[in-house]
Formats: structure tokens, C-alpha cells, sequence
């Protein structure tokens, strides 16, 4: 039996007998360092109900673990999302829908726009202005029937608001500043979405 398979038997033993008679300390098997049991992850596997490492060393491992691994990861992840995406995208929209009914939620949400928007006018400002800009150099109608519609579609958004207590936005179909392609502001370039679709969509457009 290796040196190191004895060392872990009896720092086992001693975690179990000071578990025994109510001790509230425990040895760490990575760092060796004595911690209170309240540093210790739960592990209903073991005879203690507590995990051998310490938070630290769990933390630390699983960041050594992320830094050595990151384009495992990304790549698994990735994956798992295009194999999974009209399931991650229905819990991603029920989750919205239950928090926007958590009127502490929406407060916190509304609370933390208002403070972003107050600490970042200039951003704030300059986004708004060039989202403006954009949308009139895009602006494409030719006829006066067309901005009549266009003005029509964005009221049916606030009418569907109003019904369905959901948030509804008009997008456009074909972004106004995509990476590789920019749309128009035209009629037949816009669709109505909920605002946690359009949101989710960002400023993609998939073919």
C-alpha cells in the first residue's frame, strides 16, 4: 500500500471520529490545512455527509480545470446548444415569462436600468443616436401608404402588449447594422415579436 493511500486512510479516520464526537473541524485531503466544516461542500457519499476537499481547493481545481480546458468546453457547449436548441430556447422563454409576473423582479430590473442609464448617459446617448441615424439612412419608403402601414404595424405591438400583458416589439427581419448583411427600414423588413425573441435574436439574421 502506497504512502499516500495510508495518508488518506487515516486522515478519513480522523475525520470520522471527530465527526463522531461533534468536532466542528476538518482536515482538508488536497491543502492539509484544518478548516471549520462549514468549508466543506456537502457529499452525501461519504460518511460525514461532507465532500474531502475544502470549498478552496474545489474552487481552485475547477478554475486550473476551465484554463487548461477552455476550447473543450466551449466546443462541448456549443454543441450541446445546437442540439438542443428549441429546448433551451422554450425554458428560456418560460423563465422570462415567470419572471416578468415577479413584480420584485421587473422592480430590481427597472431599478438597475435606471441606474445604469444614469451612470452611462454617454453610452446611453450615443447608442440611441446611432441606432436614429441608421434606421434614417436605411430608410427606404416610397410611398406614403407604406409609412401609414409601418406606423400601423407598430401600434398592432403595443395592441398585442396591452392583450397578452407580454412585451411585443417590432423587428427587423434583416438587421439594420448586421455583421455581414444590413436590411432596410421597409415594410416587408419588419415582423412583430415578442420582446424576449427579439432579444434572443439580437442583431443576427439567419438565412
Amino acid at each position: 500500500m502506497s504512502k499516500s493511500k495510508v495518508q488518506r486512510l487515516v486522515e478519513r479516520r480522523r475525520t470520522q471520529e471527530s465527526s463522531k464526537w461533534g468536532q466542528t473541524m476538518k482536515m482538508c485531503c488536497k491543502c492539509k490545512i484544518e478548516r471549520e466544516k462549514s468549508a466543506f461542500n456537502k457529499n452525501k457519499s461519504k460518511k460525514d455527509g461532507l465532500s474531502d476537499e475544502c470549498r478552496i481547493c474545489t474552487l481552485e481545481y475547477g478554475r486550473k480545470y476551465r484554463t487548461l480546458n477552455k476550447e473543450k468546453l466551449l466546443r462541448g457547449s456549443r454543441e450541446f446548444k445546437s442540439l438542443h436548441r428549441d429546448e433551451i430556447n422554450t425554458k428560456n422563454r418560460e423563465r422570462y415569462l415567470l419572471k416578468r409576473q415577479d413584480e420584485v423582479f421587473m422592480k430590481k430590473k427597472r431599478d438597475a436600468n435606471l441606474k445604469y442609464k444614469s451612470l452611462n448617459k454617454g453610452k446611453v446617448n450615443s447608442d440611441t443616436a446611432k441606432r436614429y441615424v441608421a434606421k434614417m439612412d436605411r430608410l427606404a419608403v416610397s410611398t406614403k401608404e407604406e409609412l401609414i402601414n409601418i406606423e400601423d404595424l407598430y401600434k398592432e405591438a403595443q395592441k398585442l402588449t396591452r392583450e397578452t400583458k407580454v412585451p411585443h416589439h417590432v423587428d427587423h427581419i434583416i438587421p439594420l447594422q448586421g455583421k455581414l448583411v444590413s436590411g432596410l427600414h421597409v415594410l416587408k423588413n419588419l415582423q412583430i415579436l415578442t420582446e424576449q425573441e427579439n432579444c434572443s435574436k439580437h442583431n443576427k439574421y439567419i438565412v
